[in-house]
């Protein structure tokens, strides 16, 4: 068998030998090769050797000669045969590597594909060689990708079925793609991101053509654009394509990276959600990561800017954050990697920050600690780095930490000495990182701020704060402020301190954050240790002062040196908090103000005093238990105080509040405290002439306390201290006069001295001052000093004055008693008690009048207050004069209605009046510890005075009904009820005060009601539950009635309204309170809300407090707790009332009531929400309006989890009151419609909310908006809903998906109905519509609906192209309106364009609707239309297309309009500029015999369009009107037969315009369209019939040498024949035409027929009338009657004769002779008759004739001298034409060709005609101004001659 087979081989190796040449060889190698190379799989080895040598043989004849092509496609089918072993497959595709390389691209495009199949499963070497085959062919399918594209199937390499190939092929693109080629003169190295193993597949081991550089990057450009194309299906491999397109964008080639980008925007992105795609972008990224595999295979990590790459994706995935270990490894890999740069390390900390925002929390945990020691190495590294790059990198590092610690709180606990570490680079750190620095330990604190932290933490944390105190760096201040308040409870005294320094900062965000550390809301239960802070003050600044022997800082002492970063608004907020903490300590239910702090009205109280009183005591016995006595915290705080009151720290408020704390704690001491300052009063009264009046009142009151005390046992200091004052106010040296300050300070001195004396020693007061000698009259002396000092024309003195009076006054009887005599001891001498009395009255008496002429000579209102309450005090001593001062008060009052302040301190005055010591107000007088007052005597009180006081305010000034009146009775009756309630009288009085203040409640002045109201609710309080009940009743009739409580008088207005409802009924603030308090089943809440209704400022003010009423809202509030529930929703509605006093008084109410808003809001949300939803749908338009405007405040930050039940029923009753009769609803629900929209917008956006919670919201919202909001008929409805798609569209991005088809088509209906009506009408009622379509084109344009319409086109897909497409269409069609019609054309365009593979599928159907649109009757519309048709050409199919065009043909041809003409142009037009590729590869032939037909259009625009059409294609080339040749001639042809006249025309001149261009060509055509133009010419004449005879003229000329036109032919004889009897038709217009052609055609085809043509032209011209022709025109021709409009064409005609005469007569004619003398006869006459443009034509005829003559050789025979003699005459006649040159120089000319010609025949030129000649010439050359004429004329003498 073997043998056999070697021999077999032997005879083929012999004939392959043997051929000699190339044909042969190649011959033989068809037939034998495949054969031969089928043996390889032979099992003898001795066969298999011959075959490898017979092999040999043919490669290196086949190398050395590459004309010979091998059988490829036998090759191919060997090597893909499933019976080839792997010898025959390896050898047959040795042999296809050569056979591809010399196939033609078609055979390379047809075998490729099958080369291909299966290519995963070979094996390397064959992979190999085939992938390098595939690679260079693939410009070959790149130059074909659009004929593909048009294909039914695309997948011409069956990628769906064999996907495995198609994934390695991709594969190895992005290998590929990953090359980068070594510098010439080193070595080649592995490129990043391949492997050894992979470099050398893709390069052929480094054989491969194409890495060149020469070749490279054209081969990349070839890889891109082939995976770009439709060849590979579109829906798989979507990942490899991704990656292959990620990879070439980087590509350091331009146009290669170029591709890159633009395909990634065109391609549809892979999911970053799902594992798979992720996993690949690490791999790119990290090249190889398992170790196990072989070194060859393992890749290298990617090149930074494909790293770069994919970090700007792997940064906004989820699940890319979620992929452990690889995100770790690539954060580090940024940061620290060996080639990693600026760029990457920044793409690497952002990433970073999405892993701390998006990683799972059980992930996060594992790696936390990790990313946390990275990124402190980073830092560690390169702090205090400058440069705007590695600040940069050092932010990120700080916020990243930030993000971490947020996450994942544990982590720093585990790690505390990270928050010691960022404080200490705090201060070192750039400006530009500071802040990322301080926002990374804020992050921290509040992370930690919500974990449990162990002692040994806060120790960490303490000593971090104490390692900071005195630095003042802003940013290291804030954070250390920051975590005392957040860290460590209100009880942490080092907090404290802190904040303490805190409160004197420079920056305003220090400063609040620290006075909230120091604010006592909230904290009265975590109280910190007053021994803790006073130790740590201290500590920190008492130890550090120098203090001399009494304990006192020396003065002098620059304490701002001491300790520099403490101020002196720092001492104050210290001051202040230490004051509030003892109080606070004492009663912890004291009342705090919005600033945290306690008031000094509250701290007045019995039984706050009394409290304060004991804690001062306690804190007195602790200091027993120090061996040290001056560090005991009460020691300290005396000492703190003492020390800010002996140093300047240039501020006066830390003197006035030091002296205020050491006053207040004076008053609460036990005398035992006091002893401390008995050696201490020359210091107290250094301070009594301060320059800050606060100062000197706290101490001259501190002086009046200590130097009293035991006064009864040694009056020294007390008489030596007055005696003093005394002094300094009565001193007559005017060297020696003090100051103001030292006045005013003696005046207060001696008031309280003499004060103090009377509230210790009551009785012997008098006497203390009587025991030194000399100073028996001390006190009368005293007195009457300071009484003078009230006529001092100054504001401190004569206030100073009237306070020293009132403590005089008022603490003991008849004080101004200046009888030698002790009151007590005189009892029984009624005589002398009388006198007393009586010198008493007269002292009071003139004190009193003394006090009024001031108060009433004063404008001054401190004066008047101060003037008041002396008289107060003076009544309460003088009880004789308290019916007077009274009625002076109500005098006053009656003056100063409009004065609130000075009302409410007139009641003040007169509650002590009546109330003594028993009124509330007295018990702040009561200012030392251990002295108990009042005695005996001073308790009693006359209720006569009560009573007469009632009586008048009741029965006289309220019945008045004068407002004035009304609101003094008001507020005075609040001060007795408030002060004086304890009065058994008051009690029995309270039904009708509480009537009086129901009365009070319908005032017109809203103040009076306010007070009323407050009355009312204090009322309530006094009364028992029977008297509650009672009140209860009255007070709901009066409000929901309006039922006077008593008949004051018939003209009285009781209840005065504060509001109109929309039914006419009135309304009151108190009514809507007692709705509220109804709607509760429980109207005594009435009450309740009274007292925390009121808005007023007063009641904010210190007045307010001093009523008291901060404890009474207080209870209020307590009282209405367990209400909230129901009592919130409609509260918070309440709040935004329209009307001002309604929800003024609600806001009092609901701040009153609700101490956290956020928090009750939160907690309360659903209830509240539903009541604002019902209450949009409210009859009241009251509660629409404030429905609207609470729903706008409510939604502000809120959650879409919150809202989402809601959220439709949210817009369609904001929708609804968008359209509310009211404007002012309609403009609050305005503003919660900006609301809902801004949440719903910022809810909507895949950027903020995840995707599944986004598309919830835009399912809810969207459909809703589109059907309801937008087919609104209210125009608000319609717009807002409008913003709001707009504003969906913006930022919704794929969310828009479900919903784009919807959106799309209403918004572009939208577009007509939201047009102003104005612009609509105009469009119907003016004529200037294109100016009005260019304003309405332009309007739509700029429309933001275009803009959120073009939005939606990003996120347009395959998926939703199915639910467009038809929507498009029917839009096309039934589109209604200008402006919808423009924007849907404009939305083609733009989808076209921006996705032109997703529209290509449907592009068929859309071409097909948009042919509708060339009917419309705005021609705007149909141009805009066109434009769209161009763009949907471009991707429409050749089928779809090329039925468009002949559409767009069939409408041009046979539409008569013009302006349907000029579309059907323009539209093809737009395709040609549009869609070129597509018609030069298509639809040429159906394009150019349009274009050149359009090119002929009688309208010069028209056909100026079709010209540009004809370049765009042709470029302006001939060749393509040669190649196209015959579909241009059917074209015409067809056309040529037409119906219509316009188009036989245009046809006509289409051909001869052609036959112009390309004359040598229609003879080929010339049997097609013989045959058309002689039918075409039959008949009657048509307009536009002569532009059909010149067709036909010209296609007789240019086809003059054709068989088909000889002399014995048919069509010849037809021509002459049609050509004579066109010329006999009488239409001069036509007539004038067919003559020309005549002539011109019997001149070119040398056609004899004079005889005829004369026949039929000279009669015409009137010549030769003894010949009668009777067929010289048609009987169906009626000849024109001679109308004078008519001449210029006669002439015309005329002209044409002479002209066709001339040209006709030719030499055989002339020979003859027959026609010589007659025809110079009819010229001759011709220029007798006819004018100068006749003549003209009758010279170029003479020329010709002539001319012809002379071609004979028998001139001198055929013209005889007669003849000569009539040509002369008639030349002779248009040279006499004076007129016309042009007429002159023809003549000559002739007259010299005539001359020249016979000068030398005598015979014909006799004597007399030469001198008929001369002479004529003569005269003429006289008389000729040319010079050319004359010159010839000259000449022409000279022949003669």
């Amino acid at each position: 068998m073997a043998e056999k087979e070697i021999e077999l081989l032997e005879n083929v190796e012999l004939r392959i030998a043997l051929a000699s040449n190339n044909e042969q060889f190649e011959k033989c190698i068809n037939v034998f090769l495949c054969p031969v190379l089928l043996k390889l799989g032979s099992p003898h080895d001795n066969v298999r050797q011959k075959v490898l040598s017979i092999c040999n043989h043919i490669s290196k004849r086949i190398k050395s000669n590459t004309d010979i092509k091998l059988p490829t496609n036998k090759l191919l089918e060997l090597f893909t045969s499933d019976n080839s072993s792997n010898f025959v497959s390896n050898f047959s595709l040795l042999f296809l590597e050569i056979a591809f390389n010399r196939s033609t691209e078609e055979e390379k495009v047809a075998l490729i594909p099958k080369l291909i199949q299966n290519i995963s499963k070979r094996n390397n070497a064959q992979k190999i060689q085939i992938f390098q085959i595939f690679i260079s062919t693939l410009e070959c399918f790149n130059k074909r990708r659009v004929e593909f594209s048009k294909a039914k199937n695309h997948d011409i390499f069956n990628f769906n079925e064999y996907q495995n190939d198609l994934k390695f092929i991709l594969e190895k693109f992005a290998d590929m793609l990953l090359y980068i080629p070594s510098a010439p003169d080193k070595p080649q190295i592995v490129s990043p991101g391949l492997s050894t193993n992979a470099m050398n597949f893709v390069t052929n081991n480094g054989k491969a053509n194409w890495t060149k550089s020469a070749e490279l990057s054209s081969t990349k450009v070839n890889v891109v654009r082939f995976t770009m194309s439709d060849l590979i299906p579109n829906k798989i491999m979507n990942i490899n394509r991704f990656i292959v397109f990620l990879i070439a964008s980087v590509d350091s080639n331009y146009e290669v990276a170029n591709l890159g980008d633009s395909a990634l925007k065109k391609i549809r992105n892979p999911d970053m959600e799902k594992q798979e795609v992720i996993d690949e972008l690490y791999k790119l990224y990290q090249g190889t990561q398992n170790n196990k595999i072989k070194e060859a295979d393992i890749r290298k990590p990617a090149s930074n800017n494909i790293k770069l790459k994919i970090m700007n994706y792997l940064e906004k995935s989820i699940c890319a954050a979620n992929t452990s270990p690889n995100f770790i490894q690539v954060c580090f890999d940024s940061l620290y990697g060996a080639d990693t740069n600026v760029k990457l390390r920044k793409s690497g900390m952002i990433f970073t920050q999405w892993i701390a925002r998006m990683t799972n929390e059980k992930i996060l945990k594992t790696v936390g600690p990790v990313l946390l020691t990275g990124f402190n190495k980073y830092i560690d590294e390169h702090q205090f780095e400058r440069g705007i790059d590695q600040e940069g990198l050092l932010c990120y590092a700080y916020e990243t930490i930030g993000l971490l610690a947020e996450r994942l709180p544990e982590l720093i606990i585990n790690d505390i000495s990270l928050i010691e570490k960022l404080f200490g680079l705090l201060p070192k750190e750039s400006p530009n990182v500071k802040p990322s620095v301080k926002n990374c330990l804020v992050s921290i604190c509040d992370s930690i701020s919500k974990v449990e932290k162990s002692d040994i933490i806060k120790n960490v944390l303490e000593g971090i704060l104490y390692d900071n105190i005195g630095k003042t760096e802003y940013y290291t201040t804030y954070c250390q402020i920051k975590y005392c308040t957040s860290l460590f409870p209100f009880s942490h005294a080092l907090s404290r301190y802190l904040c303490f320094i805190g409160s004197g900062n420079s920056r305003l965000e220090i400063r609040e954050l620290s006075k909230a550390g120091l604010s006592f809301v909230k904290n009265q239960n975590d109280l910190p240790s007053f021994k803790e802070v006073m130790d740590i003050i201290n500590s920190q600044i008492l130890s550090k002062i120098k203090r001399n022997e009494y304990n006192i800082p020396y003065e002098g002492q620059r304490i701002t040196e001491i300790i520099p970063y403490i101020n002196a608004e720092s001492y104050c907020a210290m001051l202040e908090f230490l004051r509030s903490l003892i109080i606070v300590t004492a009663d912890p239910k004291v009342q705090i103000d919005e600033l945290g702090k306690v008031t000094e009205e509250t701290i007045m109280t019995k039984e706050t005093s009394n409290k304060i009183k004991t804690l001062l005591k306690s804190f007195w016995n602790e200091t027993q238990n120090y061996s040290k006595k001056e560090e005991s915290p009460i020691n300290l705080y005396f000492a703190l105080l003492e020390m800010l009151l002996n140093i300047d720290l240039g501020n006066p408020m830390v003197h006035a509040i030091a002296s205020a704390c050491l006053y207040e704690l004076v008053c609460f001491s036990p005398s035992e405290l006091l002893a401390n300052y008995h050696n201490k009063i020359s210091w107290i009264e250094s301070f009594i002439y301060s320059l800050k009046t606060e100062t000197r009142n706290s101490m001259s009151h501190i002086l009046g306390i200590v130097a009293t005390e035991n006064a009864d046992k040694n009056n020294t200091t007390v008489i030596e201290l007055l005696m003093k004052f005394l002094n300094i106010l009565t001193t007559k040296d005017d060297q020696k006069k003090m100051t103001v300050e030292y006045q005013h300070g003696a005046l207060m001195g001696i008031g309280y001295i003499l004060g103090k004396l009377q509230l210790r020693y009551p009785m012997i007061y008098r006497d203390i001052l009587k025991t030194s000698p000399g100073n028996e009259n001390l006190y009368e002396t005293l007195i009457q000093t300071v009484i003078n000092f009230l006529d001092i024309k100054s504001q401190i003195i004569i206030i100073g004055a009237c306070n020293s009076l009132s403590e005089i006054c008022k603490y003991s009887k008849n004080p101004l008693d200046f009888n030698n005599n002790n009151n007590n001891n005189d009892n029984n001498d009624n005589e002398k008690g009388k006198d007393k009395e009586n010198d008493d009255k007269i002292c009071s008496k003139s004190l009193l009048d003394k006090l009024i002429k001031i108060f009433n000579n004063t404008k001054d209102s401190k004066i008047q207050e101060n003037i008041i309450m002396t008289l107060a005090f003076l009544a309460l001593g003088t009880s004789s004069l308290a019916n007077e001062i009274i009625e002076k008060f109500f005098t006053f009052a009656e003056n100063m209605s409009k004065n609130v302040e000075m009302l409410f301190t007139l009641g003040e005055a007169i509650s002590i009046i009546i109330g003594g010591w028993n009124s509330t107000l007295m018990d702040k007088y009561i200012d030392i510890s251990d002295v108990q007052f009042p005695s005996e005597g001073h308790s009693t009180q006359d209720d006569k005075i009560v009573e007469t006081f009632l009586s008048k305010c009741l029965n006289d000034m309220l019945k008045s009904g004068r407002p004035n009146r009304c609101k003094i009775v008001c507020i005075w009756l609040l001060c007795i009820v408030k002060y004086t309630s304890k009065l058994p009288y008051i009690q029995e009085k309270l039904p009708d005060i509480h009537s009086a203040f129901s009365y009070l409640l319908a005032d017109k002045d809203e103040f009076t009601q306010e007070v009323a109201s407050k009355g009312i609710g204090l009322v309530y309080d006094l009364g028992n539950d029977t008297v509650k009940q009672d009140l209860v009743g009255s007070l709901v009739n009066t409000l929901s009635e309006g039922r006077k409580m008593e008949k004051v008088n018939e003209n009285t207005q009781i209840f005065n309204n504060l509001g109109t409802t929309p039914d006419g009924s009135q309304l009151s603030t108190y009514k809507d309170l007692l709705g509220l308090a109804s709607d509760m089943n429980q109207p005594d809440l009435i009450y309740k809300f009274m007292n925390l209704a009121s808005h007023n400022a007063i009641w904010n003010s210190r007045r307010g407090a001093s009523l008291g009423f901060s404890v009474i809202m207080s209870q209020a509030r307590n009282d209405l707790l367990p209400h909230l529930p129901t009592l919130i929703p409609k509260l918070y509605r309440f709040q935004f009332d329209p009307n001002v006093k309604v929800n003024t008084a609600m806001k009092q109410v609901w701040k009153s009531l609700v101490t956290n808003p956020k928090e009750a809001v939160d907690k309360y949300f659903d209830v509240i929400i539903v009541e604002l939803i019902n209450g949009l749908g409210d009859r009241m338009w009251r509660t629409r309006e404030s429905s609207c405007l609470a729903l706008a405040d409510l939604l502000h930050g809120r959650k879409i989890s919150q809202l989402e039940k809601y959220l439709e029923d949210l817009w369609n009753m904001t929708f609804r009151v968008l359209d509310d009769v009211k404007e002012s609803v309609r403009i609050a629900a305005f503003s919660a419609c900006k609301v809902l929209t801004k949440i719903t917008v910022s809810n909507c956006d895949p950027s903020v909310v995840s995707p599944e919670n986004g598309q919830k919201t835009m399912n809810i919202i969207l459909p809703f908006l589109l059907k309801k909001g937008l087919p609104s008929p209210a125009e608000e409805v319609r717009l807002f809903a409008l913003n709001t798609v707009f504003k969906l569209c913006k930022t919704s991005g794929v969310l828009l998906k479900p919903h784009i088809t919807e959106i799309i088509s209403i918004l572009l209906e939208s577009l007509s109905s939201l047009e102003p009506q104005a612009i609509n009408y105009l469009s119907f009622h003016t004529d200037k519509t294109q100016q009005l379509d260019n304003i309405r084109l332009n309007a739509t344009k700029s429309s933001p609906i275009i803009e959120a319409i073009e939005n939606c086109i990003e996120h347009i897909d395959d998926d939703v192209m199915k639910s467009l497409s038809p929507e498009i269409c029917t839009l096309i069609r039934k589109a209604v309106g200008f402006p919808s019609k423009a924007g849907t054309a404009r939305f083609v365009v733009s989808l076209t364009l921006r996705k032109p593979l997703i529209v290509k599928p449907y592009a068929d159907n859309i071409l097909k609707a948009l042919a509708s649109t060339q009917s419309d009757r705005n021609m705007t519309i149909r141009k805009l239309y066109s434009s769209s048709i161009g763009y949907v050409a471009h991707v429409a199919s050749y089928q779809a297309l090329s039925k468009f065009i002949k559409k767009i043909t069939k409408q041009y041809i046979e539409n008569d309009e013009e302006e349907n003409r000029t579309m059907a142009a323009v539209v093809l037009k737009e395709i040609s500029n549009h869609a070129s590729d597509q018609i030069k590869n298509n639809c040429l032939k159906i394009v150019l015999p349009l274009a050149i037909f359009g090119s002929c259009d009688p309208d010069e625009n028209i056909k100026n369009i079709w010209r540009d059409v004809w370049d765009d294609n042709t470029a302006g080339s001939i060749g393509a009107m040669k190649l196209y040749m015959d579909e241009i001639t059917n074209f015409i042809n067809d056309n040529l037969v037409s119906n219509s006249w316009r188009v036989k025309k245009q046809a006509a001149c289409t051909l001869i315009e052609v036959t112009k261009t390309i004359e040598s060509y229609v003879e080929k055509k010339l049997d097609v369209l013989m045959p058309t133009l002689i039918n075409a010419l039959s008949g009657r004449i048509w307009e536009g019939k002569e532009s059909m005879l010149q067709a036909y003229a010209s296609v007789l000329i240019a086809c003059k040498n054709s068989p088909l036109l000889d002399k014995d032919s048919s069509w010849r004889a037809e021509a002459i024949k049609i050509l004579l009897r066109e010329a006999k038709k009488n239409n001069k217009k036509y007539k004038r035409n067919s003559i020309y052609w005549m002539g011109e055609v019997f001149k070119e085809l040398n056609i004899e027929n004079f005889e005829e043509v004369c026949e039929i032209l000279v009669p015409v011209i009137g010549g030769w009338p003894d010949e009668k022709d009777e067929n010289k025109m048609d009987e169906d021709e009626e000849e024109d009657d001679d109308d004078p409009n008519e001449k210029p064409l006669k002439l015309l005609v005329t002209s044409a004769i002479y002209k066709c005469i001339g040209t006709c007569f030719t030499k055989e004619i002339a020979e003859k002779g027959d026609y010589n003398k007659r025809l110079a006869e009819l010229f001759t006459e011709g220029f007798k008759k006819y004018p100068w443009n006749v003549r003209v034509a009758i010279l170029e005829a003479m020329t010709n004739y002539i001319k012809k003559i002379e071609e004979t050789g028998k001139l001198n025979e055929l013209l005889t001298t007669n003849d000569i003699n009539t040509l002369s005459q008639g030349l002779f006649i248009c040279l006499e034409d004076g007129k016309y040159a042009m007429v002159r120089e023809k003549a000559v000319i002739v007259l010299k060709q005539l001359i020249t010609n016979v000068k030398d025949n005598s015979n014909i030129l006799t004597t007399e005609l030469k001198e008929f000649l001369n002479t004529k010439l003569t005269a003429y050359i006289n008389n000729e101004g040319l010079v050319s004429p004359r010159e010839n004329a000259q000449e022409i003498k000279k022949l003669l001659q």
